[in-house]
């Protein structure tokens, strides 16, 4: 079996949920993806999982079959996964552990959403309003006045992509809402209005206040244009409100957003193109536990996106890999990974304020250095091959200074031959990561 992506929650994180999938060496069909080749499974016998610790990660429950049960999901085949064939996303409210929402997709290519109250038991279907577009992240709040939002981040070639808003109390029986409605969604001169111009959402949070400012946090890729007017697909951090009146960005009191992400007059360059699993963690997001969207001193966020580091002056491309940057207010800072070789990218988990000098986690995407072609080589037939205990860098950074951080690197990498995903418990005394193996592509 492979972990994907996981959730710690609860106050101390002793609950943690994660989604991947499991991986039958004796099968032997694979269930179709209706994205192949780009979709998210690959192997024989690869069939998707949600599974549930109570204890810190010791021991595990496969939760998957409860899902797969959920209340009013719709019919998409008569095989046993056809109904939920893929699970790309899965969130806890941060005030209320047994309450956890799974993401995916079913044999029809249609978008799925399934949600539980009570610890992963049971699960509903969130449906009426059925999301347009892949889901490559989604995110829970804690309730406000009884209401509880769920957001999900969506990939959509024809009409862009968005995030989705759902709104529930105790019980799942609302509707989805398409926030590229709102104000200020598209409106920059580049986007022109049209939605479509926004490829994809990759990383999707509510504010640690939300209860107090409402504000939902989003990184994108999107058309993006050069000083000297040649067009790519760059990334952006984006800000949103979510109350009386729901608003993104300028429209929503948050002046200069949406930011592009860049390093002074240097670019940075999304890979064009890449598979649905390298898409879904190609740029991430981490917020201080002291963010507040009301106060501009205190609107600073981590955002790490992959890509190519470009000269717009000359072309030339100056570095290739992951870079990550501290954005205070609507500005980017000097990029901080630049010292490590800029590794490629899987997460990041920072746990700290916003004055930076907490502890920051990265888990990067491979266990060395690699172009964008050797990625896309190794993700078509396994070339170059990796060490199956090789392992995966983690870095870490107890003192962030943005000119020059002082990163460690762990001297046991995890197990696993790539995709480094880590988290911090909410008190910070534990972290934690996962990785996938070579079982997860061939």
């Amino acid at each position: 079996s492979d972990i994907d992506s996981f959730t710690p929650a609860g106050p101390d994180g002793s609950i943690i949920y994660a989604i991947g999938t499991w991986n039958s060496p004796c099968a032997n069909d694979t269930p179709i993806d209706p994205y192949s080749p780009d979709g998210l499974l690959y192997d024989a016998g690869q069939a998707p999982r949600l599974w549930k610790s109570t204890d810190a990660g010791l021991t595990w429950q496969d939760r998957t079959a409860h899902v797969l049960d959920a209340a009013n999901l719709p019919d998409a085949g008569t095989g046993e996964y056809d109904d939920f064939l893929v699970l790309s996303a899965v969130a806890a409210a941060p005030d209320d552990p047994d309450v956890v929402v799974v993401a995916g997709y079913n044999r029809d290519g249609t978008a799925v959403v399934a949600g539980s109250h009570d610890g992963a038991g049971e699960f509903t279907w969130l449906g009426c309003g059925a999301v347009d577009g892949m889901i490559l992240c989604a995110s829970v709040s804690p309730t406000v006045g009884g209401t509880r939002y769920v957001a999900v981040g969506t990939a959509d070639p024809l009409g862009g992509g968005k995030v989705w808003r759902y709104e529930a109390g105790r019980r799942w029986g609302e509707s989805w809402d398409d926030t590229s409605d709102d104000a200020g969604w598209t409106a920059t001169p580049l986007w022109s209005g049209d939605p479509s111009s926004i490829l994809a959402v990759t990383g999707i949070h509510f504010s640690p206040h939300f209860r107090e400012d409402g504000t939902v946090l989003a990184v994108v890729t999107a058309r993006a244009e050069e000083p000297e007017g040649d067009m790519y697909t760059g990334y952006y951090l984006v800000a949103g409100k979510w109350e009386s009146t729901c608003a993104w960005n300028t429209a929503a009191g948050f002046e200069g957003y949406p930011v592009l992400i860049r390093e002074g007059h240097h670019t940075v360059h999304a890979p064009a193109s890449p598979p649905a699993l390298l898409l879904r963690d190609i740029a991430n997001l981490a917020i201080p536990a002291d963010y507040d969207g009301d106060r501009w001193r205190s609107c600073t966020v981590l955002v790490a996106v992959n890509g190519s580091l470009v000269n717009p002056s000359s072309g030339a491309v100056t570095a290739e890999g992951g870079f990550l940057f501290i954005v205070e207010g609507a500005e980017p800072g000097r990029e901080l990974l630049a010292g490590e070789d800029n590794p490629w990218v899987a997460s990041i988990a920072y746990h700290g304020a916003c004055d930076m000098q907490g502890r920051l986690m990265v888990g990067t995407s491979f266990p060395a250095a690699r172009t964008w072609d050797d990625i896309l080589e190794w993700h078509a037939d396994g070339i170059p091959a990796d060490p199956c205990c090789g392992g995966v860098p983690v870095l870490l950074s107890t003192k962030i200074e943005p000119c020059c951080p002082q990163w460690e690197q762990s001297e046991r990498p995890p197990s696993g031959q790539f995709n480094a995903q880590v988290a911090w418990s909410p008190d910070g005394e534990t972290a934690w990561v996962s990785t996938s193996g070579r079982g997860r592509l061939w």
